[in-house]
């Protein structure tokens, strides 16, 4: 056979296989902290590839009415713009508004299809939760139909005396939480942020890896959508990211853990440099202006290559993790933390290693086929490639998504091998031709 035959043939191969996952799976991609309302503003999330706004009340007159219509003009106007781009909203009113003032407003929101879901409470701590069991049922009888149930839990690494309990115990208090939702979705996640700095010294949390392990089993216990932020801005102790490699390192880490969307926090602020938080520039600024050209467009090509791949990605569902520790051993304490944790290895796997540290997410379709998803787990301010060698059981050929593009690749007696640059992730699908 002609090499031009061989390739048109790998070629039509692969597009069937990828037509067995064509699922009608989305990737929910937010932004927190709306800008200052307005069209412009929405429409440029809009093409940075955003799907969802958290939404506050106060960048703009939000009053929604007892009809769609009936509304503030700020109201109707979000109606009609979000429409129009194909945007949603999840709205922050639980630890905005009492209860009471919360339940009205929530009653006339639910009017609006532009709006999605609530944000019931952004970081409870322990106390709260029992109370918050109620509050959750109550929003499930009165609006489980309509409307997503969000939370976003506290880190692992809040102190016992500030979360009033241990970790574990306030994990199991949500999951007595998420039982009382009978009829809507209920989404999950916790704003652990992996991009640090301390003086001029930059690592990465140590404690990212496990905490998105235990956020994962708890969604996957619960029936949960997961979500999980991506650190878009500088902070006590947290540096800036600049470099696209930095936001795509992050991205292709939480696909490792099976993340069904991920929020950029924060989205649209302007700098903050008094008060206990102190917070750089981030995305776009308040009026929703891109602050530096360069990173609105990195994070923009990491959004669409996220949008290719999703109906393919949704397909398969999370199995564990592996990690793999580099040809000189690792030295990052998350990735060992994150070890006693991860899977031996998967049935579908014969050998797997990496040049330096990797993580691995384990997938498999319904029909029995398997995936893997594997990040370059090396901060990316160190700029280091990594060489990724695997031997699959039972394929010679594998499909391979890596920016923004499926890569139809031979694995001759299993064996496939892959340099990932800086922050890069790719995913897997490994199969006989």
């Amino acid at each position: 056979m002609k090499q031009g035959e061989r390739c048109a043939r790998d070629a039509a191969k692969a597009e069937e296989i990828l037509k067995r996952y064509a699922s009608a799976g989305k990737m929910m991609i937010g932004g927190w902290d709306n800008p200052w309302h307005s069209y412009d503003a929405y429409k440029t999330a809009k093409d940075m590839g955003l799907t969802h706004m958290f939404m506050w009340g106060d960048r703009g007159t939000f009053l929604p009415g007892k009809r769609a219509g009936e509304g503030s003009q700020n109201m109707e106007e979000l109606q009609a713009w979000f429409d129009e781009l194909g945007l949603k909203a999840v709205w922050q009113t639980g630890s905005d508004m009492n209860s009471a003032q919360a339940g009205a407003f929530n009653e006339d929101l639910r009017n609006y299809p532009c709006v999605e879901g609530i944000d019931l409470f952004d970081e409870p701590r322990y106390p709260a939760l029992e109370m918050l069991k109620g509050v959750v049922k109550n929003f499930d009888d009165k609006f489980g139909d309509s409307l997503l149930c969000y939370f976003n839990l506290l880190p692992s690494s809040t102190p016992d005396e500030e979360l009033h309990s241990t970790y574990a115990q306030y994990i199991d208090k949500f999951k007595e939480i998420f039982e009382v939702i009978r009829k809507g979705r209920r989404m999950v996640s916790t704003d652990v942020y992996p991009l640090l700095k301390e003086g001029d010294v930059l690592s990465l949390n140590d404690t990212w890896l496990t905490n998105m392990y235990q956020l994962r089993r708890l969604a996957d216990e619960t029936g949960a959508e997961f979500t999980m932020f991506i650190q878009s801005v500088g902070f006590n102790g947290h540096r800036r990211p600049k470099s696209e490699e930095e936001i795509r390192f992050q991205v292709w880490t939480d696909l490792c853990f099976g993340i069904t969307g991920y929020i950029y926090f924060t989205y649209a602020n302007d700098p903050n440099t008094t008060g206990d938080f102190t917070y750089t520039e981030t995305v776009c600024n308040k009026k929703g202006e891109p602050t530096d050209k360069k990173y609105f467009e990195g994070c923009k090509r990491v959004n669409e290559e996220v949008h290719k791949f999703a109906p393919v990605y949704r397909s398969f569902v999370w199995k564990g993790v592996l990690v793999s520790y580099g040809d000189e051993g690792s030295t990052d304490a998350g990735l060992a933390a994150l070890g006693k944790y991860a899977l031996p290895t998967a049935d579908f796997l014969k050998f797997y290693q990496s040049s330096s540290d990797a993580v691995y997410g384990v997938y498999r379709a319904a029909d029995g086929s398997d995936a893997l998803a594997v990040v370059n787990y090396t901060d990316p301010c160190l700029g280091l490639e990594n060489t990724v060698r695997l031997i699959f059981d039972g394929a010679d050929s594998v499909l391979m998504f890596r920016k923004g593009a499926w890569e139809y690749c031979r694995a001759a007696e299993g064996m496939f091998e892959v340099t990932l640059g800086c922050g890069e992730g790719v995913f897997l699908i490994p199969y006989r031709s």
